[in-house]
């Protein structure tokens, strides 16, 4: 959203964290009573620019915030051809987004969600394992990025709990 509004180009890692915390900034000022999620792509950097996107994000005004396991080279979640980083360097970011957030002077609250679009790469049980290890690291959410069935869904609920999960369909997929 933030490259396509501010940038008039397609997900595919123009943007720079000053063009989303302007943005994020922007849309939580709109009204202070709604709490705004934000996408932090792939964190903006190694472990200190990711700890340092949690506090920028922090004070514009953002509530939680959605990290990915791709290569610094994003692509939107929904096109071919994606990688993904290794699962040491993805437990590396969220543990970054933690330092990030226990750094901060007076305390945060700031979630942390972390993405894999791992299923599109490499197959479930590699995607989940992510997840569980995020969680293990101090990942607040698990996003499952194109889960494909119902069986899928209830079985990450069932392993991730009590860790909330946010999962987006894979594309053309029903679940009934």
């Amino acid at each position: 959203m933030t490259t396509a509004a501010r940038l008039d180009r397609a997900d595919l890692a123009f943007a720079a964290l000053s063009d989303f915390a302007s943005n994020a900034q922007m849309i939580a000022n709109l009204d202070t009573r709604i709490l705004l999620i934000a996408d932090a792509d792939v964190g903006f950097g190694g472990p200190p620019n990711i700890a340092r996107m949690v506090t920028t994000y922090h004070s514009c005004g953002v509530a939680g915030f959605h990290i990915e396991d791709q290569v610094a080279n994003k692509r939107c979640g929904h096109l071919r051809g994606k990688e993904v980083v290794d699962v040491e360097t993805w437990k590396l970011r969220i543990c970054a987004c933690v330092i990030g957030r226990d750094s901060m002077h007076g305390g945060c609250d700031i979630v942390i969600i972390a993405r894999t679009d791992a299923l599109a790469v490499e197959e479930y049980e590699a995607a989940l394992e992510r997840l569980v290890a995020a969680r293990e690291c101090g990942a607040d959410m698990g996003f499952f990025e194109a889960i494909e069935t119902e069986e899928q869904i209830k079985n990450a609920v069932q392993l991730l709990a009590p860790m909330p999960l946010r999962s987006l369909l894979s594309p053309g997929k029903r679940v009934s």
